[in-house]
């Protein structure tokens, strides 16, 4: 694994644990078996660090959304992909990381967010040309899309996470699962 790796990894890991904000890079260094300097040689600062994750991340779920809308049978790939992208995800995925994205990185989190409606108009887009239930292809998709969008933001909070006493991770299943199978 190269130094770049090794740092992206242990970030992660940390983030896992501690939320991204409590990371501190002289822990990150230590964790990645390496020097602070070393770090800077590969990310300006942790802002850099968290924004290239965050968007590596939103390029790989893009890339298995894409994978897994193409396929014939997309119910049955929708559960393994979501769990692939949480395990990649994972580092975000948790109550801590998610407030401090709001917090400290407010430019990141509404690029997350940004990302978030893409990928519900690429959803919808995806409910139009596959479904065959009338109800459905009788619907304004602008009302399906702004439906989908206002549960999306009401699930995309950590305070939501707290309220229902669920992980982020079944949070964002349950999503899946209601913004895919009733209309397909």
């Amino acid at each position: 694994m190269n130094t770049e790796d090794r740092i992206v990894k242990a970030f992660k890991e940390m983030a896992c644990q501690q939320g991204i904000n409590a990371v501190r890079m002289e822990e990150l260094a230590a964790r990645a078996g390496i020097t602070k300097k070393t770090i800077y040689a590969y990310f300006t600062g942790k802002r850099d660090l968290v924004d290239r994750l965050v968007d590596a991340f939103n390029s790989e779920v893009s890339y298995q959304f894409e994978i897994v809308m193409t396929k014939s049978d997309l119910i049955e790939n929708v559960a393994a992909t979501i769990e692939h992208v949480l395990k990649e995800g994972a580092f975000l995925f948790n109550i801590q990381s998610l407030k401090d994205l709001q917090t400290y990185y407010p430019e990141t989190w509404q690029k997350l967010l940004q990302f978030r409606i893409n990928m519900v108009n690429s959803v919808i887009d995806i409910i139009f040309k596959r479904t065959k239930k009338k109800w459905v292809l009788e619907m304004d998709p602008r009302i399906i899309r702004e439906a989908l969008l206002a549960i999306n933001s009401r699930f995309a909070t950590p305070e939501f996470a707290v309220e229902m006493n669920m992980s982020v991770e079944e949070l964002t299943y349950q999503f899946a699962k209601l913004t895919i199978y009733p209309y397909l």
